[in-house]
């Protein structure tokens, strides 16, 4: 129970802040509005990678597929030890910022290798959901986009913007 309430108040943090601060600046615009395209300033596959893990494991948390669950879980756990390893790559930017999310992301990852070791599927869901949210703010803080491109809009309420979103 107070897991679940450590999660729900991380994501409730973290959507609040993308409200207060008005979601994410306009990257690659210049100053011109819209019409340029947004443009990474940094390489970082390994959050790319997590990002794209975290958002399978949010649906398979949200149509509650177990099996989808561990085995992403599993996925999980093995890349972020690529992303402890690492670290914050030099050009993100707000490094602080982001290097204090990496270590909310550590707590939510450490209490998903729990839920795998105890072999409690269920208590997969809440630390797969956090996941992907605080992955997102990590991104977004380090001034790279996040999207992705095979989206399903009915898996998941929508706590983040994507590119197709607001097609034009």
């Amino acid at each position: 129970m107070m897991r679940s309430f450590l999660y729900t108040f991380l994501a409730v943090l973290t959507i609040g802040g993308l409200v207060a601060c008005g979601g994410h600046e306009e990257q690659g615009t210049h100053g011109h509005g819209h019409d340029a395209a947004p443009r990474e300033v940094v390489s970082w596959p390994v959050i790319r990678d997590l990002d794209n893990l975290a958002h399978l494991g949010e649906v398979a948390a949200d149509t509650s597929d177990t099996d989808l669950m561990v085995a992403t879980a599993e996925k999980i756990v093995a890349a972020a030890e690529v992303l402890w390893t690492d670290g914050v790559p030099q050009g993100a930017r707000n490094r602080e910022e982001v290097a204090a999310l990496v270590d909310d992301l550590r707590s939510i990852i450490g209490a998903m290798a729990q839920g795998l070791e105890n072999e409690n599927p269920e208590a997969l869901a809440d630390p797969l959901r956090a996941s992907h949210t605080i992955i997102s703010r990590i991104m977004e803080t380090a001034g790279m986009p996040h999207h992705h491109d095979h989206h399903d809009h009915e898996h998941h309420d929508h706590d983040h913007d994507h590119d197709h979103d607001h097609e034009h």
